[in-house]
């Protein structure tokens, strides 16, 4: 399942069928997430992203359970990399560093 925008959705049917984006709220018709999950943005944030930038591409921890984990590639750009995944109630990153 393909995400219209810059987001790619990993976790989903593997048909290829595109939906609408507005937050992963909406990708999920309000349900829970649950396990783990993999999902991907080419959006624009800053150097490190705040959490509001990472709640605005994905969503709110209160709609997402803890597991969830996300890629932010900056502005699609290859340079700034950032692994963001959730527990219960945060969002957290991790900066990635590209293979050599």
């Amino acid at each position: 399942m393909t995400l219209s925008k810059n987001h790619k959705h990993g976790g989903g049917t593997g048909d290829g069928s595109k939906i609408p984006f507005n937050n992963l709220n909406s990708v999920l018709n309000g349900s829970r997430v649950s396990g783990i999950a993999t999902w991907y943005s080419e959006d624009n944030v800053t150097n490190p992203p705040t959490k509001a930038e990472i709640v605005a591409i994905f969503g709110d921890t209160s709609r997402i359970r803890e597991g969830v984990i996300a890629i932010i590639n900056d502005n699609g750009g290859d340079t700034n990399v950032w692994i963001c995944f959730t527990s219960k109630t945060e969002w957290y990153y991790i900066a990635a560093t590209k293979a050599l």
